[in-house]
């Protein structure tokens, strides 16, 4: 009987043992991109993973939303996962070296992918484009666009550099400045700024915000009494925000014409702009290519075969030279991009908004116009996917748009959905004040404009509003907090910190009016303390809802006022609000029994945050179930377009400075450890896979 006990005990020990190990599937790769806030990372996603799964292999695909912490934590769980490859395009190419050194551990191979991973020795192969042909092609461009190579000039120019984590950026440099050196040298090329290395020009993240705001320094410095020829522009995103402080500065015009302009990428916004003037060319670097290159490696590291590589010279790292498949990259402008982008196959005529005169010029009765926000947020993808998704099962065609959070970029997007004729408008605003004058076009030509789930402001021409009670969100979060910490049994005092949403987004207001006016009398009794004594929205609210911007206040607060003390709770509106305070918390020490995490709040119930809730890291967050949302936004298109009356249930709350909006209000509920699976997995709005 012992030595039988003795049997199971041991049994039950390897058993247990292996369970916790990460078993390696033959059939299993891992692919971990950068964002969903630029299309290129979305195209590269989707090509990848369609051809790998073409190919007979499973796929486990992430986007990381830019931040390197969560990029970190999902190659953590597709090693995990077990699987036997990864294809990495990093974040930052100097912040992987510990968890490949984990991967390495396991036996699992690393291809980079497009951005060259620095400073690790487990980087095993690289798939990208010749990044230096990259740069020559741009510095090409404008010899020839110049014709520099006659002698002309000479010609103004600014240079632009990529982000200084990337070090495709660099590469992207020499190519385009060993070109044009030689016209800077004699003259030609003229840079007032003086402003050549990349300490002085590269723009942090890629972001065109920052390429914005160093193209406006550049034109009041340097530019007063004189004009720009030529801008350098390493990618398109920088591009977009060039040519916005250009339109600002008064460029466009015969008398100030648009400088040659260099990109990358052919996003559709850009190539939109090459259509109209605005852009001079963009980089074509076809992702199906570089997909295919990617899945032949894998292939043949999968089948142990010999590894398909075309370059073994010119990639060091810090560590190794890293051998790389390099595809050719090629140029679109004005004379090609036809050819190139359409009859290929890459887009459609109708993504660069290209379809006939006459479809243009006649409205169609069953055409409505959806713009998103941005990509970059999860609820926002699930929002117009299940909007495109419903309006189409009832009939409707579509056209779905994301603005990647550039006002402009939506003003644009309407613009050209009013131009195609749609009947209804669905419009989910970046700056709720902004869109005054594209919705007077709109009203001029009798599309009605539902606001969607963001009021829009200071317009006559919303016609309705779509979204859940707002106000109510805010009183559930209050709710759940008097709750969790039994302040109407008169518990407490408890340390607490308030943060706000963006300021530009008028529901930012009505959740905190909800949250503050159910959690009030316990501030004002003294159960709940705001160190920091900051409670007005001029002092919580965090501008674009950015996860960085938390992090920020929450590190400047925990620094200032809880030195000697814990935080107890904390009231975060929103999901992405959430991960940066949890950022800033757990780089405070917070997560261990002696500090445990505060409770706190969040909305929207994102796959990042659902995780966090079943880590225990995060407390609870409203879940907004955006298939209600549409099907209420279905209704009320549906309404409109047969001249039926609007179903609303609210007339009387949301005034937006010019008229009360007839609101349809959809109710929500909260997701916590006890419920979340019973409310997102059972009932279909995420698998039990993706909260792994």
């Amino acid at each position: 009987m012992k030595k039988l006990l003795s049997i199971v005990l041991v049994l039950v020990l390897m058993t247990t043992l292996f369970a916790g190990c990460a078993k390696k599937s033959d059939n299993l790769v891992g692919v971990a991109m950068p964002t969903k806030s630029l299309q290129r990372w979305n195209q590269d996603g989707a090509n990848i993973k369609a051809k790998l799964e073409d190919a007979g292999y499973k796929v486990v695909l992430e986007y990381a939303e830019d931040k390197v912490e969560t990029q970190v934590s999902q190659i953590e769980n597709m090693i995990t996962k077990g699987v036997k490859v990864l294809v990495v395009a990093s974040i930052d190419g100097t912040a992987l070296k510990g968890v490949l050194q984990e991967a390495a551990d396991e036996g699992i191979q690393v291809i980079a992918y497009d951005r060259l991973i620095k400073d690790s020795a487990n980087v095993d192969y690289y798939a990208t484009f010749d990044n230096y042909k990259v740069g020559q092609i741009q510095g090409d461009f404008i010899v020839e666009a110049m014709d520099l190579a006659n002698g002309t000039g000479p010609f103004n120019m600014e240079v632009f550099g990529g982000s200084p984590d990337d070090n495709n950026a660099f590469v992207f440099n020499a190519g385009a400045m060993d070109t044009l050196q030689p016209f800077i040298d004699n003259g030609q090329l003229v840079i007032n700024s003086g402003q050549v290395d990349m300490d002085d020009i590269a723009i942090p993240g890629w972001k065109p915000e920052g390429a914005q705001a160093r193209m406006d320094n550049l034109l009041t410095a340097n530019y007063a009494d004189i004009k720009i020829d030529v801008v350098l522009s390493p990618n398109d995103s920088l591009a977009q925000g060039i040519v916005a402080s250009l339109k600002a500065a008064g460029y466009g015009t015969a008398d100030l014409p648009f400088p040659v302009l260099t990109g990358q990428d052919c996003d559709t916004t850009n190539v939109k702009m090459i259509i109209a003037g605005e852009q001079s060319m963009s980089i074509f670097k076809d992702t199906r290519t570089l997909a295919d290159n990617t899945v032949k490696m894998v292939d043949a590291i999968m089948k142990e075969e010999a590894v398909p590589v075309n370059d073994t010279e010119s990639y060091d790292n810090g560590v190794k030279v890293v051998p790389s498949f390099l595809a050719e990259p090629v140029f679109a402008d004005i004379n090609n991009y036809e050819k190139l982008l359409i009859d290929s196959g890459y887009y459609t005529a109708d993504q660069l908004g290209l379809e006939a005169v006459e479809a243009k010029e006649s409205k169609s009765d069953a055409k409505v116009g959806v713009a998103m926000p941005t990509k970059s947020l999860q609820r926002w993808n699930q929002d117009g996917a299940n909007m495109k998704a419903k309006l189409e099962d009832a009939g409707y065609e579509v056209v779905l748009e994301y603005a990647e959070d550039k006002v402009e970029t939506q003003v644009s997007q309407i613009e050209n959905m009013i131009t195609k004729g749609v009947k209804v408008l669905v419009v989910a605003s970046i700056d709720g004040t902004a869109l005054k004058g594209v919705l007077k076009e709109a009203g001029e030509e009798g599309i009605q404009v539902i606001a969607y789930d963001r009021l829009i402001k200071e317009s006559g021409d919303v016609s309705y509003y779509a979204t859940f009670d707002n106000y109510k969100v805010g009183q559930i979060q209050g709710e759940f907090i008097v709750e969790a910490m039994d302040l109407a049994n008169g518990a407490g005092p408890f340390n607490m910190e308030v943060f706000g949403g963006s300021p530009d987004d008028n529901n930012a207001f009505v959740f905190n009016a909800g949250a503050m006016d159910t959690l009030q009398p316990y501030i004002d009794n003294g159960q709940l303390l705001i160190n920091s004594g900051q409670v007005d929205m001029e002092e919580i609210a965090i501008p674009g809802w950015k996860p960085e911007g938390a992090q920020a206040r929450m590190d400047n607060l925990l620094t200032a006022n809880y030195a000697d003390k814990m935080v107890d709770v904390v009231l975060s509106p929103n999901d992405s609000l959430a991960q940066g305070i949890v950022a800033s918390l757990k780089a405070a020490g917070y997560g261990t029994a002696e500090v445990p995490f505060p409770v706190l709040t969040g909305q929207d119930c994102d796959t990042t945050n659902v995780k966090m809730i079943i880590a225990g890291e995060q407390s609870m967050s409203i879940f907004k179930d955006t298939r209600t949302l549409a099907d209420n936004t279905v209704a009320m298109v549906d309404a409109i377009m047969r001249g039926e009356t609007v179903p609303v249930n609210d007339t009387e709350s949301y005034d937006n400075g010019v008229l009360v909006v007839p609101s349809f209000l959809a109710e929500p509920v909260f997701a916590d450890i006890n419920n979340y699976k019973e409310l997102l997995v059972d009932s279909g709005y995420y698998t039990a896979d993706q909260l792994k």
